[in-house]
This record gives C-alpha cells, structure tokens and sequence, in this order.
C-alpha cells in the first residue's frame, strides 16, 4: 500500500510514482504555450505534453515506502525524511515554474485568467481525489494508531511545506494581478486621451465641402441655403464647443480658430447682405405675400403670414449672426423697420378709419350727480339718446363696444407680430434682466390716491385744469406736426438722438452702448424728454422694434377715450374694464406674455384714469359751489344723490377686488363722501354760534347717511363703504345727545340745573346736609316740585315733540329715534332725581318714572308727526 500526492492510498501500490505524476500533470499547464482561453479542463495527454518542461518537485521517502517499511521505519529515518524535504530548494522550483510559464505569456490579461483557471482545475481535482480515496484516509489512520505515531509528524511537515509553497504563489500571483490593475489603467486613460484627441481633431476640422460653402454660399436655391446653413452651424460649433481643461491653450487650437474667425467674419458679411437685401424689398414684393380674404377694415387686420413663412426660411442664418457676430445684427433690424413700418402704419390707420364709420352717434352727457342745475338721474339720461335708425343700424356700435372691438383685433395682430420677432431675431419676453420688473408692473394709475387728497389739492388740481387743457392741444398739434417715418429714439449718455432708420446711426450707438456698459432707455417721441436710465438688456430691441412698428396704436386708442368721456364718463371705467383683462392675460408667465401690449394699454389706462378724475373734480366743485340754507333743510340733495352715484358705478366694477377699475371707483367713493362731509361742516360753522340748526342739519343727513350705506354694505357687498358708515353713525349719535338736551332744555331747565347743582354739592357733603342748604333747602325743593306735576311735565313733553316734528320731515323714521331717545334720557335722569330725592330729603317726587314712560306714550299717541 502507498500514499499518493493527491491523498487517496492505492492498495496495490505506488504505481509507476503516482505521486511524481500527479504534481507534474498539475503544474504541467503553466508551461503550456498553446493556451486556448475557452479549455476549461486539461486532458492527461495534455498535460504529459508540457510536463518535461516543468522540474519536478521531490516528495518525502517515507509515502514511496511499502506498508512493511512505513510500520518498520524508525524515528532516525522519518527525521532524515525530514531534512531532505528541508534540504530541497524548493523556492527556486517554484521560481523556476513561473519564470517558464512567464516565458510563454507575455499578455497580462491572458496570464492571469490562464493562471486562474489553472488553480481552479487543480483545487477541483484535489477535492476529487480526497473524496474517492475517503475510505483509504480512513484505513492509513486506523493503521497508524496502531503503528508507531511518529509517522505523523513526517506528514505533517510535508503538509505546511506544501501550504507554504501555496501562500508564496498566491502572493506572486496577487502581485502579478496589482501589475495588471496598473497596466489596465493606464491603457484605459490612454485610449480616453486617444478618443479625446480624435474628438478635437474632428472638432478643430472642416471639411472641403464647409469651407467651400462658407467662403462661396449659394444662397439663391433651397440646395444651396441648406448647405448654407449646415456649414454655419459646423462652424459655430468649432468656435463655441468648450474644450476640456487646458486645450484651450494648446497652440494648435489656438492656430485653427484664427482660422476659423476669418471664415466666420466672411461669412456673416455674406448673410448680412443677404438678409438687408430681402429686407430692402419693395411694398408691392411684400403685400404679394397678404392674405387676400382680410383687407383692414372692420373685419381686422390683413394677414402677413405667408410673407413671415418666406423669411423664416433664413431665421438659422439671422440666429447664427446674432449669436457669433451680433454688431451685423443692429443695421439689419434697423432695415426691418424700415421696410415693414410704413405698411403697419397704414393698416392701422385705415382700420380705425373704418371703425370710426360704424360709431354710434350719442347726445352729451355729463352725468352731474352733485349739480344743482342738473337733476337727471342716469337712468333718463340713457334714454336721451333717440336717433332714427339708418340702413346700417345693425353695424352701429356705441363707443364703448366699439372700444371693445378695436382691442380684440389688436390683440392678435400685434401679437402676431411679436412673436415672430422674438423667434426671427431670439428675443424673450419679458426682458432677460435680473431684477427688472416688467413694464406693466411698475405703471400706477392716475386716481389711486384720489380720494385721499384734501381741499388744497383739489383746489390746485382745478387751478391746473385749463392749464392741462393748453398742454393737450398743444400735444395733439405737435403729434400732428411729427413726420410719418419718425421713430423712437434711444437716448444714451453721450446725450445723442439717434435715427433708428439709418443702418450705421443705430449700428454705432449699439457700438457705443457694448464698449462703455452705459445704460439706455427707450422713449417714445411724445414724451422724450422724459427718460430714466435702466439697466441694459438683451432683448430691449424687441421694444423698441415694436414701438418703432405701432407707436401710432397708443394715439388711436387715446382718440377714441377722449370720444367716449364727452359722451359719458362712465364709459372710461367700461373701457378701463376692458383693458384689465387683456393686461391680465399678457402679464401671465406663458407664451401669451406681452410686456408691449400691456405697456400699450396701461398707457391707455392713464388717460381714463385722468379723464375720469377730471369727471370727479366736476363732482366735487359742483358740491362745493353748492350754497343752501340749513333752516329746516331735511336731507340735502347731495347726500341722497351718492346712493344713485354708487349704484351706477358699480355696474362697472370688476369682479377682482385689485383691479384697476375697482380700485378707481373705491377711490372715486372716498373721495366724493370725504367732500360731503368736508362741505356740510364748512355750512354748519357759518352757522351763528348756538343754532339749533348746526346739530340738527348733522344728524338728520348723517342719519339718512348711516341708512343709505348700511343698505349698499347689506345688499350690493360694497365692503369699502363701511369704515365712512361708522363715521356717519358716530356723527349722527353725537348730535342726537344734544339734540335731545336740547329738547329736554326747553321746559325742563328749571330741574335740570337744581339737580345737577345737588350733584355738585353731593361730591363734598353727605345727603342730609343738602337741606340745610340755602339753595336747596326743603322750601326750594317744594317750589321745584310743585312746577313739574303731572300735567306740566306733559305740556313739556308736547313741546319737545312739536319741536321734532317741526324740524325733522314728518316722512323720516329719525322723528321715532329722536323721541325714543329723549324717553330714555329723560327717564334715566328723572330716576336718578328720585334717588338723591330720597336720600337727601326723605321724600318722593310727586310723579313716578312709570307715570312719565305713561306721558310719553300718551303724547306721541296724540300728536303723531305733526307739525
């Protein structure tokens, strides 16, 4: 029996060295130069193939021994099995295996899945071989139990031997592997910089198709303006493709893009001739292109998209100038205006021509709520209006309506129109500048603060009126006087007007503007002396492109506001509500947004608001010239005239609380009910001191007042009118306290100051001194008493009631009030004189509380509202 190298015992035995075999057939396959990397098993002729190549490792003595001299062996031999293992240079072996199988494999890659695999073939071996020769394991051990266990030790040492052998070539295997992980790494940067340099290679090179194309473009075909335009956009790629770190500066590169700066300073050269001369193009080339079925008339605008398809055609190239040479850009927009403005011009002006034709003719009405010598109410003043029906009736529209129109068909026409701009010329809307508001935004109204304003104020307002007259002739005649192709200018620091129809005037001001960073603002030939720096913006042309194009829309539509106030006021705030909601839906955030429409209509929206001011000023002076007697004046005119002027405004209010026109009309209400108050106060302080009119002519008004605004706060949910109808309740409460001492003054006098004059003694001496007293002695309380039984205080009662009924109008509800009231206050102090009665003479007046709430009732019963 013998112990082979693979574990397993072969009862016949050793077999030809099964162990010398074994080992050389395993390790044979580092040697093998013929590797096929999908083997994954080896053959034994494989491995007898290679084996003579590898040295053979020497194995103990003792496991070539029979069974006779393994039990026979003494400890001298198994140690001189032992020192010959120890003798073995079996490091320079392994060396020897490597180096041989390093021989053939040059590649690291192969070498380490090679040596993979072979190390997974011998480990599944071995396991194999342990597995079959289990029962041979088991009989060897049973066998050296009962021999000398010495034997032991020798196999043992040759077993960490072997796992020695094992970790070294693990290690050299690990340390080849760390080489691979190096080698890999740097071949993978390599070929990164190798795909890196082939990007930039094709990058910083053009083909002779490109070249040609931009130093000779043929613009005239649609072959030739494709390949036009792919050539641009390969060159905009080679001049703004941002290279990784440091190419930039490689000298190469630099070298091609001077290169390639030439061809970009030819070739927009080439398509800025090109677009200035479509543009140069002549009004009949153009109106070709129109839309047939549209003329501008009532029907709208004429349709210029089929003119806007053929120049979209060249929108690459105009985008590639802008964006790689934007100083060609400037004379090119300056042509645009040129060519288009005159025609837009004419539209505009032939369609409110047209409208004006279908304008309802209307008869004036000023709507003088507060003037004496106008007393129609708004609703008779509508139905002034009586023209006889012409054939086209139909078509007529009033003012308003016909207001209403003109925006609906401005609305898409310029729209039309500014969107292609921004898509021809790669503007946005709104401005791309941080921290600018939009136009619209920062445009106030003219009568926010209206109704805040004071007397002194009005006073100026209506001292400046004729003067605001003159400036609006002379605004209309120097509007007249301005030349048809005149233009917006852009007004800079150096201080210069210039023409935006000459090419080289707005090409050097864009010169100017980008070498200073000086700021510019647009202004409008109306008002240029009126201009503020803002900051600069990129798509700033776009309006001044637009108003180059519409400045005559603001004047139109300012001419037919003007139309509507001297027809009817009211018609401003039906006009400011029309507005309101074409400037909500161009402030959105969406593709919609127009900060020139909305900049159009706000501008609009300050003539309404002034306009109507005005209309407001005449209401105030109207109630301010008024003089009136308040002898017996019930009500006056002007305070039951604001009922009606609040209905009729709120037929105009919109439905936003923020709105302009709510805002305008809330501010119209404070303004006409601070006058109201303002001029009854300055009647009431003519008045000679202590007139009973003074208190009277405040309570009765501000009573009707209070009652008035409750109602328009409980049925029209006019919430703005609440805090002035606290203030009429307070002002109408305090003058009924002294109306009602007033009243009880005038028979009741007598015992109002003997008690009142007991108060005062009460504060320094106790109740039963006030007898002794010579002012108020029991004798004086007895003469008191005896003129205040029960059928005089019932003659002063009367009296107070007459007095009411003769000053307040027997149809009001305030008689009631007053006379209740004077109940209570007459009641409370009469029981408050049968208190200190009691307590400073020990007696009781004469007629009881409950007898006086009897006269009263009584009284009234008797006497109801007359005079």
């Amino acid at each position: 029996m013998e112990i082979g190298y693979s574990g397993g015992i072969s009862r016949g035995g050793v077999q030809n060295n099964r162990y010398s075999g074994q080992f050389s057939d395993r390790y044979s396959q580092y040697s093998e130069s013929e590797y096929d990397p999908s083997e994954t098993t080896h053959s034994e002729s494989d491995s007898e193939y290679h084996h003579s190549n590898i040295p053979i490792l020497e194995y103990p003595s003792f496991l070539s021994q029979s069974t006779d001299n393994v039990s026979g062996s003494s400890n001298n031999g198994l140690n001189s099995s032992a020192t010959s293992l120890g003798n073995n240079d079996n490091d320079e072996d392994l060396e020897n295996v490597i180096n041989n199988y390093l021989s053939f494999e040059k590649d690291v890659d192969v070498l380490t899945e090679r040596l993979g695999k072979t190390l997974s073939t011998l480990e599944t071996e071995m396991i194999v071989g342990v597995l079959d020769s289990g029962v041979g394991v088991n009989e060897v051990i049973s066998q050296l139990g009962d021999k000398d266990g010495t034997h032991l030790t020798g196999v043992t040492a040759w077993i960490e031997y072997y796992n020695k052998q094992l970790q070294d070539m693990k290690k050299y295997i690990e340390h080849i592997e760390g080489k691979n992980n190096k080698m890999e790494i740097v071949s993978r940067n390599q070929k990164l910089l190798y795909s890196e340099l082939n990007n930039l290679i094709g990058l910083m090179t053009l083909s002779d198709s490109t070249i040609a194309t931009l130093t000779s473009p043929q613009f005239n075909n649609t072959v030739g303006l494709k390949m036009a335009i792919e050539a641009a956009e390969d060159l905009k790629r080679a001049l703004t493709t941002k290279l990784k770190s440091g190419m930039d500066n490689m000298m190469a590169v630099k070298d091609q893009r001077k290169v390639f700066e030439t061809y970009k300073v030819s070739f927009a050269r080439k398509v800025g001739t090109l677009v200035e001369s479509i543009f140069k193009t002549t009004d009949k080339e153009i109106t070709k292109h129109v839309s047939t079925s549209h003329s501008p008339s009532e029907d709208g605008f004429p349709d210029y998209k089929g003119y806007y398809g053929v120049l979209r055609e060249f929108k690459p190239l105009v985008n590639w100038l802008k964006e790689m040479d934007h100083e060609k850009l400037i004379p090119l927009i300056a042509h645009y205006i040129k060519a288009f403005r005159p025609i837009y011009k004419r539209d505009i002006k032939e369609f409110f021509s047209d409208i004006q034709n279908s304008l309802e003719k209307e008869s004036k009405d000023q709507n003088d709520f507060f003037s004496s010598s106008s007393k129609k109410s708004i609703e008779n003043s509508n139905n002034t209006t009586t023209s006889t029906p012409s054939k086209n009736a139909s078509k007529k529209r009033k003012i308003d309506r016909l207001f209403k129109f003109a925006l609906s068909c401005l609305d898409p026409y310029i729209m039309v129109k500014q969107k292609f701009i921004m898509d021809f010329f790669l503007y946005q809307d709104p401005p791309r500048l941080v921290g600018q508001r939009n136009n619209h935004s920062s445009i106030s109204g003219g009568s926010g603060g209206g109704g805040n304003k004071d007397s002194k104020d009005r006073k100026d307002k209506k001292s400046s009126s004729k003067k605001d007259k003159k400036d609006k002739k002379d605004k209309k005649k120097k509007d007249s006087e301005l030349s048809p192709s005149s233009s917006p200018t852009i007004v800079g620091d150096n201080e210069k007007l210039i023409d935006s129809n000459s090419p080289n005037s707005l090409n050097s001001a864009n010169t100017t503007n980008s070498a200073t960073t000086t700021t510019t603002t647009i202004s409008s030939p109306e008002d240029s002396s009126v201009s503020s720096p803002v900051k600069e913006s990129p798509d700033a042309p776009l309006d001044l492109i637009l108003s180059e194009m519409f400045d005559s829309v603001i004047p139109e539509l300012r001419d037919m506001v003007e139309k509507a106030d001297q027809v009817n006021p009211f018609y401003l705030l039906t006009m400011l509500l029309q507005t309101e909601v074409y400037i909500d839906l161009h402030s959105r955030k969406n593709p919609d947004h127009s900060s020139y429409f909305v900049k159009i209509l706000a501008e609009v929206q300050k003539t309404m608001k002034t306009l109507f001011n005005k209309f407001l000023d005449v209401q105030v002076e109207a109630i301010k010239s008024t003089q009136t007697s308040l002898k017996r004046c019930g009500v006056l005119n002007h305070f039951k005239n604001f009922h009606n002027f609040v209905l009729e405004l709120q037929k105009y209010k919109s439905e936003s609380d923020t709105g302009s026109s709510t805002l305008l009309i809330e501010s119209s209400y404070k303004k006409i009910i601070l006058e109201l108050f303002n001029w009854l106060d300055g009647l009431v302080e003519k008045l000679p001191e202590g007139k009973k009119y003074k208190f009277i002519s405040k309570l009765e008004n501000h009573y009707f007042f209070f009652l008035k605004l409750d109602d328009l706060i409980q049925n029209n949910y006019i919430n703005c009118l609440s805090q002035h109808k606290e203030t009429s309740q307070t002002i109408y409460k305090e003058n009924l306290e002294i109306y009602v001492n007033f009243l009880i003054d005038l028979k009741f006098k007598s015992l109002i100051e003997y008690y009142t004059k007991m108060d005062e003694l009460l504060l320094t001496l106790p109740p039963s001194d006030i007898q002794f007293q010579q002012s108020h002695s029991k004798q004086q309380f007895k003469k008191i008493v005896e003129k205040f039984k029960t059928e005089n205080i019932e003659k002063g009662l009367l009296k107070a009631l007459l007095n009411v009924q003769k000053n307040i109008a027997k149809d009001s509800h305030l008689v009631l009030v007053i006379w209740n009231r004077l109940e209570d206050v007459f009641i409370e102090k009469y029981e408050h004189f049968q208190d200190i009665t009691s307590d400073c003479y020990n007696q009781t007046m004469p007629v009881s509380s409950d007898q006086i709430k009897g006269i009263f009732a009584t009284v009234y019963k008797k006497n109801p509202n007359k005079h």
